[in-house]
């Protein structure tokens, strides 16, 4: 099981302690996924957890940026997501925004995107590959709702360029 170092310090002695009872396996790894779901949520919560739940929800389109960003809006979905939307959204500096960010592995990315009102050049949050990826979804993103994806795949306007090469 891919568990936190703090859990994996009560799986020995909680294991240890279950394998006397018949479905002592099975209810082992039941109690450590539950106490794993609880430190996601709580994770989540946090300033990083916050900020990348809410980027995470702009690129799959979950959320709407704030009004003055309507222009990133496409058919498609978000054109980018850029330090100033969401320190927008937060009420934040694109600084503090940008170092919360990159404390968990994300980060920005000189592109050109092509929005309504023509093409322009701007810097967008974006995760450099899939191991990181994957770290910050494990980390970070929590649901309650049962039938969704617990590590969902990188939506496209979050990977940077490099996302891919050499994996």
């Amino acid at each position: 099981m891919e568990i936190e170092g703090r859990l994996k310090q009560l799986t020995i002695p909680l294991s240890l302690t279950l394998q006397l009872l018949p479905d002592g396996e099975e209810r082992s790894k039941d109690y450590i996924a539950r106490r794993q779901n609880e430190v996601k949520g709580v994770r989540s919560q946090s300033w990083e957890g916050a900020i990348f739940n809410y980027v995470f929800a702009l690129a799959k389109g979950e959320d709407e940026p704030h009004p003055d960003f309507a222009q990133y809006s496409t058919d498609d979905g978000i054109a980018a997501v850029t330090p100033s939307m969401v320190a927008k959204h937060f009420g934040a500096s694109t600084k503090a925004i940008s170092q919360a960010l990159g404390s968990i592995g994300m980060t920005t990315e000189q592109t050109t995107v092509r929005l309504q009102t023509g093409s322009k050049k701007i810097r967008q949050y974006v995760v450099p590959d899939e191991n990181i990826w994957r770290g910050i979804v494990q980390r970070y993103y929590y649901t309650d709702e049962e039938l969704e994806d617990k590590n969902p795949e990188c939506p496209e306007v979050l990977k940077s360029r490099r996302y891919g090469i050499g994996m």
